[in-house]
Parts: structure tokens; C-alpha cells; sequence
């Protein structure tokens, strides 16, 4: 059991990481309601998802014969190894996702400067 309630720290950090990945996505796609939503339900789910499992283990760990709990431990760690890569990359699209929105944001202020700038410069001239 011990094994297990050391992951605990783990799955903290990532519920604070999910958070403040989607907190940066809420501000960076202000206007698009429907892709908050959906990215706050994928969120709470996959953090619901990783405490259930997390709490189903350590319920059964402790009733469990010695030889059984081996077992049960490298069920835990092939399920994290199931779980992890597709997390790094729902990560890694959504941070891309968001890159891209305020790259295309940064274009078009700096696109609509220089046409500020050049009806300036034409009302100077």
C-alpha cells in the first residue's frame, strides 16, 4: 500500500498541471465557448478516471494475498504506461492547438498595426 499512496504526489501534480494547462487554454480561446467546454469535460473526466482507478486499486491491494498484491502492482504500472502516452499527447495537441490560435492572433494584430501604421503615415504624408 505504501507503493501506492507514494503515487498520490503524482497524480496531485498532474490534476494541478491538467488545471493549469486548461486554465491557459480558457484564456488564450476566449471566444470559443464550445472548445472550453469541451476541453473542461475531457479534463474532469480523465482526472475522475485516474482517482477511480487509483482508489479501486488501493481498496484492493490491502485485501489481497502478498503474492497477488506483485501482481496487482504491475497491473498499476502497465495501466499508468497505457495511460501516460496518450495524456503526453492530448497534452502536447491541445498546447499545439493553442500555440497555433496565438500565432494566427499575433499575425493578424501585427498585420492590422501595419495598416493603422500606413494610414498614418499616409494622413502625415
Amino acid at each position: 500500500a505504501i507503493y501506492l499512496l507514494g503515487q498520490l504526489p503524482n497524480f496531485i501534480f498532474f490534476s494541478l498541471f491538467a488545471t493549469i494547462i486548461f486554465s491557459w487554454g480558457q484564456v488564450s480561446n476566449v471566444g470559443d465557448t464550445l472548445f472550453n467546454i469541451y476541453s473542461k469535460v475531457i479534463v474532469i473526466f480523465i482526472n475522475l478516471l485516474l482517482y477511480v482507478i487509483f482508489i479501486v486499486f488501493i481498496s484492493i491491494f490491502g485485501t489481497v494475498s502478498p503474492e497477488n498484491r506483485i501482481r496487482m502492482r504491475e497491473a498499476y504500472v502497465i495501466l499508468l504506461a497505457i495511460f501516460a502516452p496518450s495524456f503526453v499527447i492530448g497534452f502536447w495537441a491541445y498546447g499545439l492547438k493553442i500555440f497555433l490560435i496565438q500565432l494566427r492572433a499575433r499575425s493578424l494584430l501585427a498585420s492590422s498595426s501595419v495598416k493603422n501604421t500606413d494610414r498614418t503615415m499616409r494622413k502625415i504624408a
